[in-house]
């Protein structure tokens, strides 16, 4: 019996060109496993969704979407979070061990949200960094706590809309900087039970 094959990430396939004619003979199935263990930048979430357009491509209907990363750009992380959500595709996502900061937008997308028992949950507030010793004329201070806001008030109205937590609540955790362990998580409704990230033998397996 053939382990999981992993694959890296490849050009994705145009939506109209056909499957080759050894898709039929591969006994492809309508799900997948994809592990995302990176943090979120422009260049990983674009890896990410070239995998999710060739496994569209290839008739994938489910995706299993793994997540570890310790957070990483807000702009990356709120592309991603409004791309895959409009792919016509189902997510289960898996939290593998921490799932940190603007990382937890795509693991929010979750039709079911599983957290490993030994994993966690960060939640922090939004910061801004201004050059080394360079000047800051007032405007560009009044546009970095404009831009904060703005970040702060969408960060928290998703992990409000996506867990039934009250708003306030959302932000006195991000304000705290609040790690959450995985029994809470599900307690809180940001996971839906806790559970293991398993890929069947023989599964259709990406690593981006």
């Amino acid at each position: 019996m053939d382990a999981p094959a992993v694959h890296s990430p490849r050009p994705a396939r145009p939506a109209d060109q056909p499957l080759p004619p050894e898709a039929g003979r591969r006994g492809l199935v309508p799900e997948a496993h994809v592990t995302f263990l990176r943090a979120v930048t422009n260049d990983s979430v674009c890896a990410l969704l070239a995998a999710c357009q060739t496994l569209m491509g290839e008739g994938v209907e489910h995706i299993h979407l793994g997540i570890g990363s310790g957070g990483g750009g807000i702009v990356a992380g709120l592309a991603a979070f409004n791309q895959l959500r409009g792919l016509p595709l189902r997510f289960t996502t898996y939290n593998l061990g921490s799932v940190d900061s603007v990382a937890i937008l795509p693991f929010l997308l979750g039709r079911e949200r599983v957290a490993d028992p030994w994993s966690t949950f960060l939640f922090h507030g939004v910061s801004w960094a201004f050059a080394a010793n360079g000047e800051v004329a007032p405007s560009q201070v009044a546009d970095a706590h404009a831009c904060i806001a703005s970040h702060e008030r969408v960060l928290s109205g998703i992990t409000a809309a996506c867990t039934g937590l009250p708003l306030e609540d959302v932000r006195r955790m991000r304000a705290a900087s609040t790690i959450v362990a995985a029994e809470e998580a599900v307690a809180l409704g940001i996971a839906s039970r806790t559970g293991g990230f398993t890929v069947p033998r023989g599964g259709r397996w990406w690593v981006v």
